[in-house]
């Protein structure tokens, strides 16, 4: 647990060293405005069953407002290194936020700076 200025709450409760240092890495980031730990019931149903993705982050993207709702950091986000059911629930929530049709990014990263500095362009 580390406290967090920039978190919805008071302190963020993190899984593993991974996930500390995403965390570490918001609360560092001018560009993030405001992120959340996913609490545990907080799932999306798959039919490989529940999937409870990481963060929801609001990020400063060329002066506009992008709120990635789903963040799914892993330590390694190349699928043949995750377990079968685990790289399809990650793609089942992919789809599942595709078909909601909203401005809501969903993002699998394995890397804060690569996501920031790559990923976080308003379409």
């Amino acid at each position: 647990m580390m406290e967090s200025k920039k978190s919805v709450y008071e302190y963020v409760i993190y899984d593993s060293a991974n996930e500390e240092k995403f965390a570490r890495s918001f609360e560092n980031n001018s560009r993030v405005k405001l992120y959340a730990k996913l609490p545990s019931w907080f799932i999306i149903a798959t039919p490989l069953g529940s999937y409870n993705p990481d963060w929801a982050v609001l990020i400063d993207a060329d002066g506009k407002d992008k709120l990635y709702f789903v963040l799914e950091t892993k330590a390694d986000t190349k699928f043949d290194a995750l377990r079968p059911t685990e790289g399809a629930k990650i793609e089942c929530g992919k789809k599942h936020f595709e078909a909601l049709g909203t401005e809501v990014g969903f993002e699998d990263i394995d890397s804060f700076e690569g996501f920031i500095e790559e990923k976080v362009v308003l379409k």
